[in-house]
């Protein structure tokens, strides 16, 4: 079967182009192995910070992603309107994230967690459905920048399994 298939399910479909059902499809499959593999099959931010916890990281080696969501979320420190699709729910975790795009935290530790959990929630929203509210259209670097830093964690993190 092939993504094209779905169209008659969800017409919406159509209005994406190949490069955008290309990085739908390559961040569900590493998403998925990533959780299978380095987060015990059960992704939660608990289950990041543990894994976090587990390793050492002296330095940024995400710097292109950080910066990536830094441009998407806080563009010249001002939150745009993306950041509230983000559809972060505790106060205390966005808190967090406005502080680490606006470039008020520097614990190399501490920003990963932050990207982790942004990925997380495109994760939840391209699952549970939100990102269907506009079409999934304009996902596509979201999901190019998630996946290099997806491969990156599991060459990092210990396996869980």
């Amino acid at each position: 079967m092939e993504f094209t298939a779905l169209v008659d399910i969800a017409p919406e479909l159509a209005e994406l182009s190949a490069v955008d059902r290309s990085a739908i499809e390559l961040f569900t499959l590493t998403w998925s192995i990533f959780e299978s593999k380095k987060l015990d099959r059960n992704a939660s931010i608990p289950k990041i910070e543990e894994k976090l916890a587990e390793i050492e990281i002296d330095e940024v080696f995400f710097e292109d992603t950080l910066d990536y969501f830094k441009r998407r979320y806080f563009p010249n420190g001002q939150e745009s309107y993306h950041f509230e699709y983000l559809n972060i729910k505790r106060p205390e975790t966005k808190i967090k994230i406005e502080n680490a795009l606006k470039g008020e935290i520097s614990d190399p530790k501490e920003l990963l967690l932050i990207c982790l959990i942004i990925i997380y929630r495109f994760r939840n929203n391209l699952f549970h459905g939100e990102k269907w509210v506009y079409g999934i259209q304009g996902q596509q670097e979201n999901f190019e920048f998630s996946v290099d830093l997806l491969k990156q964690c599991m060459r990092l993190f210990p396996d869980g399994i």
